[in-house]
């Protein structure tokens, strides 16, 4: 028969030589980041109407009855539980009261008055935490939750329109999380806080927190003040927020998609610093760089000429890599609507090419010269589709992502198969001669949206769990120039994953883009990463300087950051290439699973 746990009525206070130095850790606690210093009681009343503790992630020196003053030992019973390096480092420090047994009784469910109790053990500061009548009946693990967070100052219970959408994509019952106290769930998941176990994407909130697992998450929430590694145990199963940790790989300034071991050893090093997803361009230049029947029919070109690429099928060797080593693989059609002019795609397809009210189409990038595609014509709306189609059909990917080139620069529009279009819709006008009037601009963005739809539901289609991704400039600047209006595209429900572009250099330009209107608005839909510049051939970037832009966004509490493109990292660049990598680990310390959705 199971014992009933006897009420943490013997918890021993700590010593002054112990309160000190964990007096002076809050106070640097409190000095961080959404750390706000309780200064009232945690009232039980206020927080936890008719409730009682039951949950998983939360608290720690809760036992069976009082331990004999000097008796430090770790608890008979607790040889086997998965907690059991926290256990015995919480009883070393005599957080931890057991009973006259020396048993602490892990797997037996925690009360609100045991945690009211332990929270005026481990966290002294304040006045003791207000009671209730009813401190013995369960409690839901996300009201814990809401307890410890609004103990350590970590939240205020404000309301969070990310809350949601981040509970849902960190766990697979995120959904469940009473509404009340989502904003206090959803800090304590950003602080890394949960402990979830054995599976770190189930909270499984209305569920009574156990001793045991209430004693995991105390060390968590302390683990930089204790002494001894007692989070090793569990540390995998500390759930966290799904945060985006990518790469660009392209072939451009870059020969590492042209051999299979250097493509291996690219990936293995994304692994080793903790990214968890690739974005690997498979078409660019007007060729696709995987074999293709789609583009041969369109270009008279199978796969992109290049040598290295010859016999073989990069995005299959990348997927298979990736399965290996845990990377989520996203095919990056890098060149989206744009090819060069000069290309067989353009020769072959000339009635494809959109053009300016004075019949020329060519663009000059550099020493480039482009041609854009007319998101209008049927055509091209079929060779788009029949690509991604391919795709998701031939190959397991995690999603298919475009980016700003999946754009219709606002001067194009006028070639004649878009005054035809245009001619049919209106009753036979002609659109103004200025490239920049709202309401031909409007009619414009609408033939790239129909686009953007017709694609997305291919992909779905064919592969309902593959993400739909998008990486474009920030909304403004992608509207005025290119006509994507992709705020659009996120309210109707098309776009799973949105990486905006900000390469900016300057730190207050940067912190401006990422608090603009349409970013912050979409990222309470969906995950909202950013894509950060770490160089170009002609233009290295310090890494110091991608460093504070990763922390920035992590203020901004977005969900990650994508780095363009791979080759910068640690190549071009002139500093040393060991510190790179060493910053970068220090960015990525721990590991972060990817999670679609």
């Amino acid at each position: 028969m199971t014992r009933s746990p006897a009420p943490l009525s013997g918890v021993l206070a700590k010593s002054q030589a112990l309160a000190k130095p964990v007096n002076q850790r809050l106070t640097q606690l409190f000095t961080k980041p959404f750390h706000k210093p309780f200064t009232k009681p945690l009232g039980l009343s206020r927080l936890l109407p008719g409730t009682l503790l039951s949950g998983t992630l939360l608290s720690g020196a809760i036992g069976a009855g009082p331990l004999a003053l000097g008796a430090i030992a770790a608890p008979t019973d607790g040889g086997d539980h998965w907690s059991r390096s926290c256990l015995a480092a919480l009883a070393e420090r005599r957080w931890l009261p057991l009973n006259s047994a020396g048993q602490f009784q892990p797997d037996e469910p925690a009360t609100p008055e045991d945690l009211a109790r332990l929270l005026n053990q481990a966290v002294p500061e304040g006045p003791p935490i207000a009671r209730t009548g009813k401190d013995n009946e369960p409690l839901r693990r996300d009201r814990a939750i809401a307890m410890i967070m609004t103990r350590l100052g970590w939240t205020d219970n404000a309301a969070d329109p990310r809350a949601g959408t981040l509970l849902r994509q960190t766990f697979e019952d995120g959904e469940r999380v009473e509404f009340p106290v989502r904003p206090a769930v959803a800090a304590a998941v950003r602080a890394g806080k949960v402990v979830s176990y054995p599976n770190p994407r189930r909270l499984e909130p209305e569920r009574s927190v156990t001793r045991g697992e209430a004693a995991a998450f105390l060390c968590q929430a302390l683990n930089d003040r204790l002494e001894t590694p007692a989070t090793d145990a569990f540390t995998p199963f500390v759930a966290r927020p799904p945060e985006t940790r990518g790469a660009w790989l392209t072939n451009i300034d870059s020969d590492i998609l042209f051999d299979r071991d250097r493509l291996r050893q690219a990936l293995e090093n994304l692994k080793a610093a903790n990214f968890n997803t690739v974005y690997i361009t498979v078409w660019n230049g007007g060729y696709t760089l995987y074999p293709s029947e789609v583009a041969e029919r369109a270009s008279g070109q199978r796969i992109d000429p290049h040598p290295g690429l010859q016999g073989r099928d990069i995005l299959a060797e990348a997927i298979a890599e990736g399965r290996r080593l845990g990377l989520a693989v996203v095919p990056w059609l890098e060149f989206g609507l744009m090819a060069p002019a000069n290309s067989e795609l353009a020769r072959r397809n000339p009635g494809w090419i959109a053009q300016r009210r004075d019949g020329s189409n060519r663009f000059q990038y550099g020493r480039d010269t482009r041609v854009w595609l007319n998101p209008g014509h049927p055509d091209v709306q079929k060779f788009m589709t029949d690509l991604v189609d391919e795709l998701a059909a031939r190959y397991p990917v995690d999603g298919i992502q475009f980016d700003d080139h999946f754009a219709y620069p606002v001067e194009l529009g006028y070639d004649p198969t878009t005054l035809a279009q245009y001619a049919l819709e209106r009753d036979g006008q002609t659109p103004p001669d200025l490239a920049t009037d709202p309401d031909w601009m409007r009619w414009r963005s609408g033939r790239l949206t129909q686009l953007m739809g017709q694609i997305q539901q291919t992909l779905k289609a064919k592969r309902s769990t593959a993400i739909m991704s998008l990486s474009p400039n920030p909304q403004p600047f992608a509207y005025s120039t290119s006509l994507q209006s992709w705020s659009d595209w996120v309210g109707r429900g098309w776009i799973d994953e949105l990486i905006v572009q900000i390469y900016r250099e300057d730190p207050a330009l940067f912190e401006a883009e990422l608090l603009d209107r349409d970013l912050q608005i979409a990222s309470y839909k969906i995950p909202v990463s950013v894509g950060i510049l770490t160089g170009l051939k002609v233009k290295p970037m310090p890494i110091d300087r991608v460093a504070t832009q990763v922390q920035l966004v992590r203020q901004k509490q977005l969900a990650g950051v994508s780095f363009f493109f791979y080759e910068s990292l640690w190549n071009l660049t002139s500093e040393n290439r060991e510190r790179r990598q060493q910053t970068i680990r220090r960015l990525f310390f721990n590991p972060a699973f990817r999670s679609n959705r």
